[in-house]
């Protein structure tokens, strides 16, 4: 039998895993931004050139909503920095790291990447993309995202298009998965529950009366009206008859039989029944 307390787990389960999938997923594949769960730039269309041997610092955020500050250490964001790079009239490489211009300007670990292209035109355009995380600790409420690039080849490169999709860590992943994993607990739970056999309830005598088993007592014993008495049949009592030899007396004569004296008037011995006339 499926219980109450199953069907709720199930549907917070499912709840956790359609908003998890719902942020993480459908709404950047989209484009939909919803503050404070997702955010995107938007596909940006640029003209950047990056000549030979140069260094270029080309902004990603321009007109996207800040990062809010924030006190608990939960809420960070996940970052997708993507923008199309060409080269121009041969190969191409370069080196690409994401700068991050809050309160102060930080290199973001973990974002140095490598592209590389070997023709020009359609053929060489390659969409780079990088993703990176920043904590709460370094979010502030006005902050610029750029990406540095440092062209090592010999050819010049073009930025053709960027975007940039913030995804809030808190309400977009980390309640969610929360939720998923609430509900999970408690399906396991009413599932163990509802397998339990139920223990039926003693049902108590009407009015509050119980019945007495009453078995004898005697006439002074007092019975209530109702009392439960026995059919089994009671054995009855046999008194024990004692026959008495006539008592001595009289004249007496010896029995015929046994020998033994009886009375002179007696018709049968009182010892062995004899007959004595």
């Amino acid at each position: 039998m499926v219980s109450k307390l199953m069907v709720a787990g199930i549907i917070v389960l499912i709840l956790g895993g359609f908003l998890f999938v719902l942020f993480t997923l459908l709404f950047p594949m989209l484009g939909i931004a919803l503050y404070p769960f997702y955010t995107t730039t938007g596909s940006q269309a640029r003209n950047e050139t990056i000549s030979r041997n140069d260094r270029v610092q080309i902004d990603l955020t321009p007109g996207s909503p800040g990062i809010p500050r924030v006190l608990l250490p939960l809420l960070g964001v996940q970052l997708k920095a993507s923008f199309y790079l060409q080269g121009v009239g041969g190969g191409w490489e370069c080196d690409a790291v994401l700068v991050y211009n809050g309160d102060q300007d930080i290199d973001i670990d973990g974002t140095d990447r490598t592209f590389s292209g070997n023709t020009g035109g359609e053929g060489g355009r390659v969409l780079a993309t990088i993703y990176t995380s920043i904590n709460a600790g370094a979010a502030s409420a006005n902050y610029d995202l750029s990406v540095e690039i440092d062209n090592t080849g010999d050819s010049r490169i073009s930025m053709l298009a960027s975007r940039v999709d913030i995804t809030y860590t808190l309400f977009a992943q980390i309640i969610p998965a929360l939720l998923a994993i609430a509900g999970l607990v408690v399906t396991i739970v009413g599932v163990v529950t509802s397998r339990r056999p139920s223990v039926p309830k003693a049902k108590a005598a009407p009015g509050g009366w119980e019945p007495t088993l009453q078995w004898g007592g005697g006439a002074a014993a007092k019975q209530p009206k109702m009392a439960i008495k026995s059919t089994t049949a009671q054995p009855k009592k046999v008194k024990k008859v004692v026959k008495k030899a006539a008592p001595a007396g009289g004249a007496q004569q010896p029995c015929k039989f046994c020998g033994k004296p009886v009375p002179a008037s007696a018709y049968f011995c009182p010892h062995c029944y004899g007959k004595l006339r």
